[in-house]
């Protein structure tokens, strides 16, 4: 299965065996990208994907775009 990938920098494709879990997904991505799958969060459409099988989720030649899961916000006051 042959999945796009959207990054903040390039679009580029990932090649999947059949039955691939999210994991096996950020893996991939993570030895392009150079970021640690820990950190990744990837979105379809509205959709943030979470553990388990992606067959269900997506089909051959869908995009997905990688966000950066961090936490953010103001830091509380003293």
């Amino acid at each position: 299965m042959q999945i796009f990938v959207r990054s903040s920098q390039e679009t580029f494709s990932v090649t999947l065996q059949e039955g691939a879990t999210l994991k096996d997904l950020k893996n991939e991505i993570e030895d392009v990208e150079f970021i640690p799958s820990d950190l990744l969060r990837v979105v379809k459409g509205s959709m943030t994907l979470t553990d388990g099988c992606l067959e269900g989720a997506l089909v051959d030649a869908d995009t997905v775009e990688v966000l950066m899961d961090v936490n953010g916000g103001m830091r509380a006051k003293w």
